[in-house]
């Protein structure tokens, strides 16, 4: 038996920081990947995409899913784990072009607690996965505009905070958006340097250096595509769409 028949790729992602705090995690991912491997008695392989949208971004974006894929094609792995099958891709385009490699190469696909894999060579398998793949990008698309409709919903009823996280600059009190006044200051001095002609990485290096402010999401510091995203938002102006 070749090598890549002892080995699982599991695929981790989550879409929004909403999924990580309702029981999604990517550890929780993890967990669940390294168990189901455990229990086929396969190596597992970890394949880690954090947390990103595979709804709009392109499979060459998808930097660790091009790895699995690359190491199925040479012949490393066999076998690959995902919570579900929107994992893989969420429109047809992409998912077609990873439909491909996996048939070709007689991949067996395990999906979320089951130890029945889908096997690709199985014409009533594959025939059930595309399905599976049609329903869940489907679902998804449903999902996505009633997000967009509640937002909007709640924006029109005058609450200023819809869902998310919460902008630099701001607190959020019930459903609204207040000034946070220590932040603002920061804000402040983004616009003002900005408009003096200083450079979005002379303004990460500012922020990083000369303030005690840190970004929301990153751990690491400022970085110049957070500014640039500021500097655009018509929040700061007080707009809000």
């Amino acid at each position: 038996m070749e090598n890549k028949e002892h080995k699982i790729g599991l695929l981790l992602r989550v879409s929004t920081k909403v999924q990580e705090e309702e029981g999604t995690s990517l550890e929780v991912q993890e967990q669940m990947g390294r168990e189901l491997s455990e229990k086929l008695g396969l190596e597992p392989i970890i394949f880690n995409e954090g947390s990103q949208s595979s709804f709009r971004v392109e499979i060459e974006e998808r930097i660790k899913l091009v790895e699995l894929l690359d190491e199925i094609s040479n012949n490393q792995i066999n076998n690959i784990w995902v919570l579900n099958t929107d994992r893989l891709g969420r429109n047809s385009q992409s998912w077609f072009s990873i439909y491909k490699i996996l048939i070709s190469k007689g991949v067996r696909v395990y999906v979320g607690k089951s130890d029945k894999p889908f096997d690709l060579d199985n014409p009533m398998d594959e025939f059930i996965m595309g399905i599976l793949s049609q329903i869940s990008q489907y679902d998804n698309k449903l999902r996505r505009m009633r997000s967009v409709l509640g937002k909007r919903n709640s924006l029109k009823n005058g609450n200023t905070f819809v869902g998310g996280t919460k902008p630099f600059g701001y607190d959020v009190e019930g459903k609204k958006l207040v000034i946070n006044q220590e932040e603002s200051e920061g804000v402040k001095e983004i616009y003002k340097m900005y408009s003096e002609g200083k450079s979005t990485m002379d303004i990460k290096t500012y922020m990083d250096i000369k303030t005690p402010f840190k970004p929301k999401r990153s751990k690491s510091g400022w970085n110049t595509g957070t500014i640039q995203k500021m500097l655009g938002s018509p929040l700061y102006k007080g707009e809000q769409k």
